[in-house]
């Protein structure tokens, strides 16, 4: 009996709505001995409850009856007959009982044992099976036009046809409701179904779907005939280097032939070129080694090439003096002779002798040199090939990652990312198109892990510029107007229609450089780096201190109207100082933290909704009527560093981070799951002073010391 194949399934529904007009109820129950597993999916039209409830309740206690009955020596054929029997009794009754139209019902029921497929269906679901070839290719059946349509059946026996066939490594089920014409297309379909796993295939098929589309799917697959265990991963360059020393090693055993310097050249040519080609250099430098690289190993080619000329012309040049010596009749020479007479006898021979040997020579350094380049050629050749096939697992990683992201395995995703950017590292930029090969698969990499950071980067238009030579301090709204306070405490109106920075001219009272200002009513309150509590009067067009328990802190970091109330922090003290209103002015202040567990000694913000929010330099700290509460939330890639102000409203589910760090950043989270929701980085972020959050509007305005800008919340357009 074969052995059943290891079975990977997922299920998919939507949420079903209030009025909608299909419910979708998949269902999966493994069979007690596990070699089997029970499943279903139904959709249903009819909007009366109660028909819903009873049409899925026969479904579900059939299927999880038969799930129970299944184990042991069941034969599981003659029992998926007997439940489609007992399935077909009980919706004969319920359709008699609550008057139920057969064309307001549709389903597929089925047994997958591992190593064989048994299914019924009615009605129009899709249901697909998927076969793979020897050839690893994939042929496409259609179960469900073998079904019984609406108008052949009756409700004496809706399920009536039984489809069954053989399982094989890498063939894949597929079963779901209907999806609308032009949403996906059939081919796009099933390349989903063959490249993704079952749960990350459902989950990018409802990517392609309407908000509002009523989906419901199952999806199997047989594990593919494949060797077990993850596959070893290799550093290619590090590869073609030890091959290279390998050669070189191998050559040096066997004695390869070549003279002493020859090797000599050889050795310290590629010595030099391996240097030269090592990865890292980028611009000018690149250019430069490149350059040096090719002169390099001109340069050994000629040498070698002469080298090796020359010993060839001093072997034929002996040959030929021997036999020039015979035919005289010269027995023996001394020393001298040996030394002296091969030249001379040189010079005598014919000038056709002398232009023989010439033509000898040059043809031997012509073919000398000719098969350096080539082996140099060959070398490349594959250094190239070992590039291409390193450059290709780059970007085969970073397509996995984009996959994994899919279905919301980032640990995975982060995993393969952090693997192509080190195999990367290793690739050598030692020629236009390998940089350009790198650059491509370096901003694959960016786009990559932006997605898993949930970056988005914006591009943000100026509102308005300060052009008399002033820095701003601070931005608030008064009222709906947005206004800033420069350092040396000028205010300027931000007039968003001419784009314009319009200095007030406003008079101001003792006061020191504003340092923070927020929204009262019409008007702003601001704090100046004294701790001295001020008020800015739009109207009025004047900066004049107010009286509050500021004065008497140890630190004022940043204040917050809530209910009418102003809060305090500071982190000296690691206090919020809560104020109540007295008249135009604010009371001394009593102490709002009664119990905390953090250190606030570095806070630099904070926000109220009901909950209290703390910015510190590192993460953000909640409170709630005075006691440090948990919050758990997704941690930041890259962590917090240089948080500047964090924002929030009753109203609002967001929570709103601003930092310089990464050339500056607006982080966005859910309040309530704690998830990160965005990541908006733009480069004007890098010097920004403040920023206020228009969610009316959908936009967020920030400035630096010169400008105002702004960009859409695009998180609130979804």
């Amino acid at each position: 009996m074969p052995q059943p194949f290891a079975i990977k399934a997922a299920e998919h529904a939507t949420p079903a709505k209030a009025g909608a007009a299909l419910l979708v109820t998949p269902f999966m129950a493994p069979v007690d001995n596990g070699k089997a597993t029970v499943f279903g999916l139904c959709a249903i039209t009819d909007q009366r409850p109660e028909v819903t409830a009873i049409v899925t309740q026969i479904l579900r206690g059939h299927l999880e009856q038969a799930a129970q009955t299944m184990g042991g020596e069941t034969n599981i054929p003659r029992r998926f007959e007997i439940v489609l029997a007992e399935i077909n009794a009980s919706l004969f009754e319920a359709a008699n009982e609550f008057g139920i139209r057969l064309n307001h019902f549709e389903a597929v029921v089925g047994v997958l044992t591992g190593t064989q497929l048994f299914i019924s269906g009615l009605g129009n679901l899709l249901a697909i099976f998927l076969h793979q070839t020897a050839d690893r290719r994939f042929v496409v059946y259609e179960l469900n036009e073998q079904f019984r349509t609406d108008t052949e059946a009756a409700w004496d026996k809706p399920f009536i046809t039984v489809l069954d066939g053989e399982l094989q490594p890498g063939d894949i089920f597929y079963v779901a409701t209907r999806t609308p014409n032009g949403s996906i297309a059939q081919g796009e379909l099933q390349d989903i179904l063959i490249t993704l796993p079952p749960q990350g295939a459902l989950e990018r098929i409802v990517q392609f779907l309407p908000h509002d589309q009523q989906y419901g799917a199952l999806c199997f697959h047989v594990a593919p005939d494949v060797k077990s265990g993850p596959p070893k991963s290799m550093d290619p360059i590090a590869s073609l280097t030890e091959l290279g020393l390998t050669k070189s090693n191998t050559a040096d055993l066997l004695g390869e032939q070549g003279t002493n310097i020859t090797a000599t050249i050889k050795r310290l040519a590629n010595s030099l070129s391996a240097e030269l080609a090592a990865p890292g250099a980028r611009g000018y430098k690149a250019m430069a080694k490149r350059t040096l690289r090719t002169m390099v190993q001109v340069l050994a080619a000629l040498l070698v090439g002469l080298v090796e000329a020359g010993k060839i012309l001093g072997r034929l040049i002996i040959k030929l003096i021997r036999r020039l010596r015979k035919q005289d009749g010269t027995s023996e020479f001394d020393l001298r002779q040996k030394i002296t007479q091969p030249m001379t006898k040189l010079k005598a021979l014919p000038r056709s002798s002398k232009l023989l040997i010439v033509g000898i020579a040059a043809v031997v350094v012509v073919l000398t040199g000719s098969v350096f380049f080539m082996t140099h050629a060959g070398a490349s050749k594959k250094q190239e090939e070992v590039f291409a096939a390193a450059a290709s697992r780059v970007a085969e990683k970073t397509t996995a990652a984009e996959a994994s992201l899919i279905y919301n395995d980032t640990n995975q995703a982060h995993n393969l990312l952090t693997e192509a950017a080190t195999l990367l590292e290793t690739l050598p930029a030692d020629s236009h198109s390998h940089q350009d090969t790198i650059n491509k698969l370096q901003a694959g990499l960016t786009v990559a892990l932006g997605k898993i950071r949930h970056v988005e980067v914006v591009t943000p238009v100026a509102v308005a510029e300060l052009t008399d030579g002033k820095n701003l301090a601070a931005l608030s709204l008064a009222g709906t107007t947005l206004y800033g306070i420069s350092a040396d405490n000028q205010l300027y109106r931000i007039n968003e229609l001419t784009h314009a920075a319009e200095n007030q001219s406003a008079t101001t009272g003792t006061i020191g450089a504003v340092i923070e200002a927020i929204t009262e009513g019409a008007n702003m309150l601001f704090v100046d780096g004294s701790k001295q509590l001020g008020r800015a009067d739009v109207t009025a067009k004047s900066l004049n201190p107010i009286s509050s328990g500021a004065n008497g802190m140890a630190s004022v970091e940043d204040i917050t109207l809530y209910n009418e109330t102003l809060y305090a922090l500071t982190a000296a003290s690691q206090q919020i100082v809560k104020m109540r209103a007295q008249g135009t002015n604010y009371e001394g202040g009593t102490s709002w933290i009664t119990d905390r567990a953090s250190d606030l000694t570095k806070a630099k913000a904070l926000a109220i909704d009901g909950n209290l929010w703390v910015l510190t330099d590192k993460d953000v700290v909640r409170f709630k009527s005075g006691r440090e509460v948990p919050w758990t939330h997704d941690a930041l890639d890259p962590a917090l560093s240089q948080a500047v102000d964090i924002w929030t409203s009753l109203e609002s589910p967001y929570l709103y981070i601003l930092t310089r760090d990464e050339g500056g950043r607006v982080v966005v989270y859910n309040k309530e799951t704690g998830k990160l929701v965005t990541q908006y980085e733009t480069p004007e972020l890098g010097n920004v002073v403040s920023f206020v959050v228009r969610e009316a509007e959908k936009q967020i305005i920030f400035a630096t010391p010169t400008k105002v800008w702004s960009f859409a919340a695009s998180h609130l357009l979804k």
